[in-house]
C-alpha cells in the first residue's frame, strides 16, 4: 500500500493500476487525461486513492452547506464515489490479470477490479456483511480514516446515488478473466421537463403518488413502454410491492397493460408501444465490454 512500484511488481508481477478520464459519453479509446503505473510516480495503492479520488471529485456540483461557521463541501455523491474507489482497491484480486481500472465520462463513473465478488449482490446490498479480500489494506484505509464500516460500503454506494434520483449503480462480473464492475451513471430518473409534463396530464393526482409509481409513469412518458423487470432495475423497493404499484397504476386509470405474465408491459391508455420502441437502457454501453441484465 505504501511501496515503490519496483518493489511491488516483485511481489505482484501483474499489478497495474489505471485511470481514465474520457471526454464524451461513449465506449472508446481516447482519454484526456490519465494515472497509471508509468514509473512517473510512487505506483502505491495510497498514492493511487490520493491523486484518483481528487480527479473523481472535480467538477462535481457541490451545494453551498454549512455546519456551524464552517463549510460542508462533503455531498452524497462524494461519499457514494469514495466508498467506490476503496472498495475497488480492497476487493481486487492482486494475483489477477486484469487492472485495476477507473474510468470517468461526462455521464457516468465505472470502476473495474480483478476477482469476481466474494458475496452476492443481494446480501452485499443488505449490508452489515463483509468478505473482504485484502482486509489488511481495509483496515490501513480505516485506521487513515477512509474506510467505512465493514459491510457498509455498497447499501451506502446504492442510497446515496439513489437520492439523486438517478438510475441505480449497476454491477457485472465477468469470468476468464474473473473481474467485477461497477457502473455508476448520472442520468436522471425523474427529469424535471418529464415531470412537469406528467404533472400538467394528470394534475394533483400526479403529485400524490408514491415514487415508484411516479418512476414507472416517467419511463413510460421516456421509453413508451415499462415493465416490472424495467422498474426493478431502478428501484430497491421489493419486487412484490413493485407489483403492486403498477396495478395500482392501472386500476386508477394511469396506465393500461397488455401481455401475460412475465411478458406483461405498461402504457399510458390509447398508447400501447409500437414495435420500433428500444429501451434506452437495453442499449446502453455500461462497460467497454457490456454484460449484465439490469442495464
Amino acid at each position: 500500500m505504501f511501496g515503490k512500484l519496483p518493489s511491488i511488481l516483485e511481489a505482484v508481477p501483474h499489478y497495474v493500476v489505471d485511470y481514465q478520464e474520457r471526454p464524451e459519453p461513449r465506449t472508446e479509446t481516447r482519454w484526456v487525461d490519465r494515472v497509471t503505473t508509468d514509473g512517473t510516480w510512487s505506483g502505491n495503492l495510497y498514492d493511487f486513492y490520493r491523486k484518483i479520488i481528487q480527479k473523481l471529485f472535480s467538477d462535481l456540483k457541490v451545494p453551498f452547506k454549512l455546519k456551524g461557521a464552517k463549510r460542508v463541501d462533503d455531498t452524497p455523491v462524494h461519499e457514494a464515489l469514495r466508498e467506490a474507489l476503496i472498495n475497488t482497491i480492497i476487493h481486487a484480486d492482486y494475483t489477477g490479470r486484469v487492472p485495476i481500472q477507473i474510468i470517468k465520462r461526462p455521464d457516468m463513473f465505472v470502476f473495474r477490479n480483478p476477482g469476481i465478488m466474494r458475496l452476492s449482490l443481494e446480501d452485499a446490498l443488505r449490508g452489515g456483511t463483509s468478505d473482504c479480500r485484502n482486509r489488511k489494506l481495509q483496515k490501513m484505509f480505516q485506521l487513515v480514516g477512509i474506510g467505512e464500516q465493514a459491510g457498509s460500503g455498497i447499501p451506502k454506494i446504492y442510497r446515496n446515488w439513489s437520492q439523486q434520483h438517478w438510475r441505480l449503480p449497476a454491477f457485472s462480473e465477468e469470468v476468464e478473466p474473473d473481474q467485477t464492475l461497477l457502473a455508476m451513471l448520472m442520468i436522471n430518473l425523474l427529469p424535471e421537463e418529464t415531470i412537469k409534463a406528467l404533472d400538467e396530464r394528470f394534475g394533483s393526482k400526479f403529485r400524490e403518488l408514491s415514487d415508484d409509481q411516479r418512476l414507472a409513469l416517467v419511463t413510460v412518458a421516456l421509453e413508451g413502454k415499462v415493465t416490472h423487470a424495467r422498474l426493478k432495475c431502478m428501484s430497491t423497493t421489493h419486487p412484490r410491492d413493485l407489483t403492486k404499484a403498477l396495478s395500482t397504476l392501472v386500476r386508477d386509470g394511469f396506465l393500461e397493460s397488455d401481455g401475460i405474465a412475465r411478458g406483461t408491459f405498461y402504457f399510458f391508455p390509447g398508447q400501447p408501444p409500437n414495435g420500433e420502441v428500444d429501451l434506452v437502457a437495453q442499449n446502453y454501453n455500461f462497460f467497454d465490454k457490456t454484460s449484465g441484465s439490469c442495464h
